[in-house]
């Protein structure tokens, strides 16, 4: 049962790394695809995705916040008394 999780993998990674053409219909729409009809002239078309997705790095909290810091509270601990019950 090993060799499911990797068979599955390599023909997801082989599915992924197909190149895509681009190239004009005679109607002059731009078409994109794997395969160009014959007799078209198609160009290859670079693939700037990334299959991994990379966060933005952020220097503190106030950054995502447009500047602003958090309000008053925000990352207090709550009190809690021991001799109440909850």
């Amino acid at each position: 049962m090993r060799i499911l999780p990797a068979l599955l993998l390599l023909v997801a990674a082989a599915a992924h790394a197909q190149q895509v053409y681009r190239w004009t219909d005679k109607n002059g729409k731009v078409q994109y695809g794997s395969n160009p009809p014959p007799g078209v002239a198609a160009k290859a078309v670079k693939d700037t995705t990334s299959s991994v997705a990379t966060p933005r790095p952020t220097s503190n909290a106030a950054s995502s916040e447009g500047g602003r810091p958090p309000p008053p509270g925000v990352f207090e601990k709550p009190k809690i008394d021991p001799k109440k019950q909850y």
